[in-house]
């Protein structure tokens, strides 16, 4: 299976931070001249493709929105000098916050060296992106979030809400020159309880296992150019009835309706059908329970997207090995 929106041949998804609310609007440009930043370390060289981020602008508003990709200064800020530039009318940009696309300027990118996307509009545009997902939502490069905005006297600053970062939604992507792309892999992973990942799929770009210490629940992710999927599953599985949570996190307009079914090829372990119906908004998660019957290590995730056109079916298999609790 091949996903789709991936970008071209060779070009693969280097830095990243998932998910936005919906709700939660980070203003650019206006009366304020907001400027809007986020920091990174490249993970691949090659040369800048695209950068993706999340923007809404009123309809028929006047003006440009501009992305530049910056060096980082000695002190982790963009350096202001664009290494890339691009702009965009404001007025062809659809109000309702979805990912908009900007294939930038070619330029070098080297792994390891510190980039910043730089996000910024005109006086006169009415637009915004969104709150992006917290830590357990980027790549493993994602640095830090700036602002610089009027009437604060000209620099960047920490881009915070209520005391936590306000991370801003931005993907970026880069031609590696190695032929037909063997990644985005960031699913070489342990999971909490110390299994390595071998049951993802090559064709599941993204996808993790969150560490958690104390065991209080097993939680796995993965995304697809459409949409995220996160699974909590409570720990310890001693009940045969447990209960799990799956959230879904539209990532385009107009997904079709999702259906997932977990159980093992023996059938000692299963769950209730898990229906997310059609057209969810981009960016806000929508979660439903499920109980399991059943005990297994190992289980089998059949997800189906009803394509108008041609059902789409995800199968691949979820490892839940826990250890013996400690005397």
């Amino acid at each position: 299976m091949a996903w789709t929106g991936l970008g071209h041949a060779a070009v693969e998804l280097d830095q990243y931070v998932f998910g936005w609310s919906p709700d939660v609007p980070l203003a650019v440009g206006g009366s304020s001249e907001q400027m809007l930043a986020m920091s990174y370390d490249a993970g691949r060289s090659g040369t800048l493709a695209r950068i993706d981020l999340v923007l809404g602008c009123s309809e028929g508003s006047p003006g440009t929105v501009t992305v530049e990709l910056q060096e980082l200064a000695a002190d982790g800020t963009p350096a202001g000098v664009a290494l890339s530039s691009l702009s965009r009318a404001a007025d062809g940009i659809s109000l309702d916050a979805g990912i908009t696309e900007f294939d930038m300027p070619p330029v070098a990118v080297s792994a390891g060296t510190g980039y910043a996307v730089v996000l910024s509009a005109t006086d006169d545009a009415s637009c915004a992106t969104r709150r992006g997902g917290g830590p357990m939502w980027h790549s493993s490069g994602v640095r830090d979030a700036f602002f610089d905005a009027r009437p604060n006297p000209p620099g960047w600053e920490p881009l915070t809400i209520g005391g936590s970062t306000a991370w801003v939604p931005f993907w970026v992507y880069v031609e590696t020159g190695g032929g037909s792309p063997d990644g985005p892999r960031f699913c070489d992973f342990e999971t909490a309880d110390g299994v390595p990942n071998d049951w993802v799929p090559n064709d599941v770009p993204l996808c993790s296992c969150a560490r958690d210490p104390g065991l209080v629940a097993h939680r796995c992710w993965f995304v697809t150019p459409d949409f995220m999927l996160w699974r909590s599953l409570g720990l310890p599985l001693g009940s045969p009835r447990a209960r799990a949570e799956w959230t879904l996190v539209p990532m385009v307009p107009d997904l079709p309706a999702v259906t997932i079914e977990e159980f093992d090829p023996d059938g000692q372990f299963g769950s209730e059908p898990i229906d997310f119906r059609a057209g969810g908004r981009p960016g806000k998660a929508v979660s439903r329970r499920a109980r399991y019957f059943g005990e297994a290590e190992v289980s089998e995730i059949l997800i189906r997207v009803d394509h108008a056109d041609q059902p789409q079916v995800i199968l691949f298999r979820s490892t839940i090995e826990i250890p013996e609790p400690q005397q």
